[in-house]
Order: structure tokens, then C-alpha cells, then sequence
């Protein structure tokens, strides 16, 4: 019987769900082919039945595997042959192979293959002998080495020349071929074991289990290919992010914050050019690495799911946007994501954000071809906040404080959001070089990111220039007032005197400006340590060319002017 689209079919080898199992090589003048080696293929234990300890479970308790000899003398397609009791019935529909793999032996990062060996049913192919490699299924990204086991998904579908599909349509498999490694063999210093073991063959694009975090399907560093397609920018309400084009996969989540309340409703919008795509979004609020994606059958997201948007996804052959309304097609970047709630009981916090764009899937990982069909994927925070934050200053030979009324800025609460005016007060014989502010809810933490890629933290240098030279004053602007918690280090530096020394001028006239005053010949400005010529600017004389320079040696500022 063939399976359809909709069925399942599993192999395992702790019970005879197989016909046979053999290798098989692509390359024709392979030894193995032409019987002058055997292959080294079989039923064996499980290698590693321990618990993962990031997953908490055993990847693979199982106890038979399936152990397959790479050798060096077969071709870059050899790999072990799984003849099925039941074939694989191929249509147009897309379908998934999932494949446990135990890779610890493989000497190298590599794309895997699955192939399959059928034949097509039309009568027009009856001279096909069920030996024939009917598709080649090769993962998008190279598979990691030296690996416990794995979930190896990748792709597969078929042609048929039938308008429907029917009995007499489509390609029947018989059997899988698993290739570890698309590399030549040639190159590796000895032979080496893979083992495979619980492969399914379902609809389902989603890994069995990953340690993986906010997982990618296609190479992060790869550049769009389309230029009538071109993902832009992101945004949420009024706020945006851009400069999206330059590649498919962009990593802004300490660049692109946006902001929102538990229980407010917001608008995601994508700055797209381009048609026949659909948007996507997702927001991680397990804050666990991975995005959920289940949708109820009127395209609704179930409730707990982490995809919160999206403007069409095809169920059940009815084209769905997120609020359970119908569309005609899937042509509906135009019309954008609809908006959504921010779960009233999410606690204030950094939470990983995704905007996808896509074709017809809800795969928050993109499908292998979102490059080629001009989609792409940005990864942004979403600041689920409060109505305060808490400022705090701290450092040495000084102070920071609040500019109202020169008070400390110890834990001191103000409104979420909104600037807030400081003074940087410097010791006696000390100057202000600027100040590092962080934001967040974690702001004490020793790393930007915590262990899925999420900031603890957005660091914010403010230079000395920007901190006003007459009274020390700086307004923070809104958009880093965020998070729970602002921290500020002020920098202090031991004053250094420098003397203007004006050579070629007029007398009289000519200078140094620094910081918007004006230091004539003789003159001393008081600076830091790491002050240099390129901070400074002539005073300009009209018919003169001037140029600035450092002796660090002397603290001499020379500015020489020439006709």
C-alpha cells in the first residue's frame, strides 16, 4: 500500500518494521557496485543511551540501531540502503524524513543525504525497475561532527504529469539510502561508523528535540538572491528597525528593542518589497530557545503557542491569517500581520522576537528555500516592561547624580520610558571622559547574553563630548530608559593641562576650540589623559590654511597657519 501525504511512516530496528538492509553506492564504477567489495551495513546496540543534560531526556533510549561502515573506497554518495516492507508513496505534496543520527566518528562538518530508490507509476515510466533514484533529499546546512545523536530532517517531493492524484499517479519508494557525509572519502585518514536509528517520514517540519537554540534553516551568512523580492525592516506600532537587505538572516536583538505592555495590543509591520510572500511572527515566551508554532484548524494560534501573527498559511487546503479570517491565496504581504495581545500574564522582560518572511510555512526556522524565494528571518527583543525603572550610578573620583536637584542616584524609581536629566560631577583635579549605561534585567551580569542568545543587558557609551561643558549635564534619551533597571559607571580621568601654542597667525588672532570654547596662544586647556589633536579645531582666519597637532610629550597644542 502506498502512504499519502497525511500518513506516517516509522522504522525502527528494535522490531522488523524492514525488509533489508545493505549499502549503497551512487558512483557507477563504485567497488561496492561492481562486487569487488563488500559493504559494511547491519543491526546493532544503541551507542548511547544517556540522558542529555540540557534536554533532560535521552536523545535515543532505544537498543537496536542501524551501524554503517564510511569507506574510503566508495564515492561521495555511498551510504546505507534501508529497504522498506511497505513503500513510500511520493506526490507533490512536500514531505519530511526525520533521521536519528550518532555521528561522534565523522571527521568533519558536512551535508547528509537521504535518497530514495522507487519508481514512477504512470505507464508511460513502467520500464523503471523500482532500482531508480527518485529524489535526493540533502540538508541545507552542513551536519556537525563529532556529535551524539542528532535529528536530521530534511525534504522531499514529487512531479507527476496527472492533474489529480490517484492510484496511477505520484512514485512508489522502496527504499531509503542514508548518506553521513556528502565530502569525498577519499581525503579521510581511516574509515569511520555512523549509526541511524527511529526514522519517520511525516509531514511535520519541526525537529523531535534540538539543543539548538532559535534554530535557522538555511546558512545565517547567506545574501538575498532576488532582486524583485527585498526584506527591509521590521517594526511593532511606531517603532522600527532597518537594514535587513543585506542578508537573509539578521541578528538584532541588541540592536532592534521594542517595547510593550502585558496586555497591550501591538502591530508588527515588515517593510517588504516584493509579492506572493507571507509574514510571520514569533515571540519566545517560555524564553527557552525554541519557538512553538501550533495554530488551531481556523488558523487561530493555540493557546501557549509562541507564533503570534502571521498574514497566510494554507490548512486543510483554506488560506488562514492568525485571527481566523480567510484569504483568497497566499499573495498577502501586502495586506501585513494582523495585530495581537501580549498575554496579560507574561512578566516584565527581555523576550526573544522573530519576523519571518516566507512562503506557506509556519516553520519558525524557514523553510530551505525562504533564500531563493526572497524571504528572510530578523531577530529582535521585545521589552515586556513595567511602568518604572530603577537608576542607579556608581564610580570613583566622582559623582553622577539627578540634575534637578543634585540628589544621588541610588535605586531611584522613575516613569518607564521617559528622559531623565543627570549631572556628571567630577572630583578636584578631575575630568569627566563620559559614562557606560546599561539596561535591562539583568544589568549585574557578567555576560551581554545569557545562554539562548538574549541580552542580560543593552550597553549605551555615552562620550564626554555629548555631556554638556558648562554646567556637566546630560539628558538621557527615552529609548535607553528601558528594561527594570538603568546602571551607570561614569569614567573619571586625572586632569592633564595642555597649552596652545599658535605659530603663523596674526597677532593676537587664532586658537584652539574645544568643547565650544575658544583657547587662544598660551592658553590651557584641562582635558584627560586620552585627549588628542583630532578633538580640537583651529580657530578659522580668514586667508589661512591651519592645521592642529600633539606633542604628547610636552602637552604642547600647537596650531600652525600658513597662506
Amino acid at each position: 500500500m502506498g502512504m499519502t501525504a497525511s500518513a506516517q511512516t516509522s522504522i525502527t530496528f528494535d522490531t522488523n518494521d524492514y525488509a533489508k538492509i545493505s549499502v549503497y553506492d551512487q558512483w557507477e564504477e563504485s567497488p561496492f557496485r561492481l562486487g569487488l567489495l563488500k559493504g559494511n551495513a547491519g543491526v546493532a546496540d544503541n551507542p548511547d543511551k544517556s540522558v542529555d543534560q540540557v534536554l533532560g531526556i535521552a536523545p535515543n533510549a532505544t537498543n537496536k540501531v542501524v551501524a554503517f561502515q564510511r569507506s574510503r573506497h566508495g564515492g561521495n554518495a555511498f551510504g546505507v540502503r534501508i529497504d522498506l516492507k511497505e513503500p513510500i508513496r511520493v506526490t507533490k505534496q512536500l514531505q519530511y524524513i526525520h533521521v536519528m543520527a550518532y555521528l561522534k566518528d565523522k571527521p568533519a562538518d558536512s551535508r547528509m543525504l537521504v535518497m530514495g530508490l522507487g519508481k514512477r507509476l504512470e505507464n508511460h515510466w513502467s520500464w523503471q525497475t523500482g532500482e531508480d533514484e527518485q529524489f535526493w533529499a540533502i540538508t541545507h546546512m552542513p551536519v556537525k561532527a563529532k556529535e551524539g545523536w542528532q535529528d536530521i530532517v530534511v525534504n522531499f517531493k514529487g512531479f507527476s504529469y496527472s492533474k489529480e492524484e490517484n492510484a496511477n499517479s505520484g512514485i512508489d519508494i522502496y527504499s531509503l539510502v542514508i548518506v553521513p557525509d556528502l565530502r569525498s572519502p577519499h581525503a579521510d585518514a581511516s574509515d569511520w561508523v555512523a549509526y541511524f536509528d527511529e526514522i519517520v517520514v511525516d509531514n511535520n517540519p519541526e525537529k523531535r528535540f534540538s539543543t539548538d537554540k532559535y534554530v535557522v534553516e538555511f546558512n545565517k551568512e547567506a545574501t538575498p538572491t532576488r532582486q524583485d523580492r527585498s526584506f527591509i525592516g521590521v517594526g511593532l506600532d511606531e517603532q522600527t528597525v532597518t537594514g535587513t537587505d543585506k542578508f537573509a538572516y539578521n541578528d538584532f536583538v541588541t540592536k532592534g528593542i521594542f517595547s510593550a505592555k502585558a496586555g497591550q495590543k501591538v502591530q508588527p509591520t515588515f517593510n517588504y518589497k516584493g509579492a506572493w510572500m507571507n509574514a510571520f511572527v514569533y515571540v519566545d515566551w517560555g524564553c527557552d530557545g525554541i519557538f512553538s508554532f501550533d495554530v488551531k484548524d481556523n488558523g487561530i494560534p493555540a493557546e501557549g503557542s509562541d507564533i503570534v501573527s502571521f498574514s497566510g498559511t494554507e490548512i486543510n487546503k483554506t488560506w488562514y491569517k492568525s485571527d481566523g479570517t480567510t484569504v483568497k491565496d497566499g499573495n498577502n504581504i501586502a495586506n501585513g500581520a494582523p495585530a495581537f495581545i501580549v498575554p496579560a500574564n507574561v512578566k516584565p522582560g527581555f523576550y526573544r522576537m522573530r519576523y519571518k518572511i516566507d512562503w506557506n510555512s509556519l516553520n519558525p526556522a524557514g523553510e530551505p528555500t525562504l533564500v531563493s524565494d526572497g524571504g528572510g528571518i530578523v531577530d529582535v527583543t521585545l521589552d515586556v516592561h513595567g511602568d518604572h525603572v530603577s537608576v542607579s550610578a556608581s564610580q570613583l573620583n566622582g559623582d553622577i547624580v539627578l540634575a534637578k536637584d543634585n540628589s544621588p542616584l541610588q535605586k531611584y524609581q522613575t516613569a518607564y520610558g521617559q528622559p531623565l536629566q543627570v549631572k556628571v560631577v567630577p572630583e578636584k583635579g578631575f575630568v569627566q571622559y563620559g559614562f557606560q549605561l546599561k539596561y535591562g534585567y539583568n544589568v549585574n551580569a557578567s555576560e551581554q547574553l545569557d545562554e539562548n542568545g538574549n541580552p542580560n543587558w543593552i550597553l549605551v557609551k555615552i562620550p564626554y563630548t555629548a555631556i554638556s561643558a558648562v554646567d556637566g549635564t546630560y539628558t538621557i534619551p527615552a529609548e535607553y530608559m528601558r528594561g527594570a533597571q538603568v546602571s551607570i559607571v561614569g569614567d573619571m580621568q586625572q586632569v592633564q593641562h595642555y597649552t596652545v601654542q599658535v605659530v603663523g597667525a596674526p597677532k593676537g588672532q587664532g586658537g584652539a576650540e574645544f568643547l565650544g570654547k575658544a583657547y587662544g596662544d598660551k592658553a590651557v586647556i584641562d582635558a584627560s589623559q586620552y585627549f588628542t589633536a583630532d578633538e580640537v579645531k583651529a580657530v578659522s582666519i580668514e586667508g589661512y590654511e591651519s592645521e592642529v597637532s600633539l606633542d604628547n610629550k610636552t602637552n604642547i597644542l600647537t596650531v600652525t597657519y600658513k597662506k
